[in-house]
């Protein structure tokens, strides 16, 4: 007697019982996210690192808008974000360097639920990482994005801010006499600045 395919045992119960050992993991899983969401759900803001992690609208408000005495640099990143992963150790030795100044705060937004999701879109952010600068005097006087071919110029910015000046620069040679006119004029109405 000749057997056909369609005579083969069934696997059907096999993967019945997969499944089911795998619906038992996830659901574990999920309870297991629950009860560290719970046992977190007043979120404690870790002041004690050089970075404070801030994940709502009030967090956000006494951390960095009512901020008036520094600089505050916020780092706005998401757990999934390949680049901001690549970007932690820079973000964490720059707030090393930084930590010992008593005039700049480095405050990490992570997106991490629909409240820091609404803050993001309060505050503009369509894409991660990115980064605000506040001044103490002006609020917020710069939005970057951060990936790691901008992170240099990032570091120039906040260089510039943390010393007090900018460098303008402008090409001389450029035949637009108006436009080299302009930047000279800006450049001396900052000088004169405060």
């Amino acid at each position: 007697m000749q057997s056909s395919i369609f005579d083969m045992p069934s696997r059907e119960k096999e993967d019945e019982e997969q499944d089911n050992k795998n619906k038992k993991k996830f659901r574990m899983s999920n309870i297991l996210r629950r009860q560290n969401k719970q046992s977190d759900s007043p979120m404690v803001i870790k002041t004690n690192e050089m970075i404070t992690q801030v994940h709502s609208l009030q967090e956000y408000k006494t951390h960095v808008a009512d901020v008036t005495d520094a600089l505050v640099v916020v780092f706005f990143t998401a757990p999934w974000c390949r680049t901001c992963l690549r970007l932690k150790p820079k973000m964490k030795a720059m707030a090393a360097g930084l930590h010992s100044m008593q005039n700049v705060k480095v405050v990490q937004i992570p997106l991490l639920d629909k409240e820091s999701a609404a803050l993001f879109e309060g505050l503009g952010v369509k894409s991660f990482p990115f980064v605000h600068l506040y001044h103490p005097e002006e609020g917020l006087v710069e939005e970057l994005k951060l990936n790691r071919k901008l992170w240099n110029d990032f570091q120039k910015t906040l260089k510039e801010y943390l010393q007090g000046s900018c460098n303008v620069q402008y090409n001389e040679n450029e035949n637009d006499e108006d436009s080299i006119t302009a930047v000279r004029q800006e450049a001396a109405m900052s000088a004169l600045a405060p």
